[in-house]
């Protein structure tokens, strides 16, 4: 629900598009930014976004003027990427190279796939499909996530229409 969503978040939603899209790079938000694009009911304060790691290092040129973290490889216990951070409109803004997460003990590549896109005020955003992003937080097993794991459910139940990923 863009109701949920800052004004400063949509804003810098936009910057992004415009500057990422046509340029031949795979990439799509993903987290609390993507769930709120898609109608979940969450709150969205900072945007994550996905690519590999020819992107992330793209994508830091591309927003270099923002850069507030240059690209790099950093590794915690749950996650390992290509991180670069950005500050857009007062935004926080990391894009994450061939992110791997660890589940189950072992690294799993996390796919670029974009499925779908949302239009934001004429601007069109590659957006992680929601069942997507549902088998990622359960298959995380974090307690932070139990509540978007519900509101995930609830958005699919209403719309049931919604495609498996292939």
């Amino acid at each position: 629900m863009r109701a949920l969503m800052k004004k400063e978040v949509i804003e810098a939603l936009k910057l992004i598009g415009r500057k990422l899209n046509d340029k031949g790079i795979k990439w799509m938000v993903v987290g609390g930014t993507s769930l709120a694009l898609q109608g979940v009911d969450v709150e969205s304060h900072d945007i994550d976004i996905l690519t590999d790691k020819k992107g992330a290092f793209k994508i830091a040129e591309l927003l270099k003027e923002y850069e507030v973290g240059p690209a790099r490889f950093k590794r915690s216990k749950l996650f390992r990427s290509y991180l670069s951070e950005f500050e857009i409109k007062g935004v926080k803004v990391e894009v994450m190279g061939d992110l791997e997460a660890k589940m189950g003990g072992k690294w799993v590549r996390v796919k670029v796939i974009p499925h779908e896109s949302v239009e934001v005020e004429g601007v069109e955003i590659p957006v992680s499909p929601l069942r997507e992003q549902l088998k990622a937080y359960e298959m995380l097993g974090r307690e932070k996530d139990e509540e978007k794991i519900r509101k995930i459910r609830e958005k699919l139940e209403k719309c049931p229409h919604e495609s498996w990923p292939e």
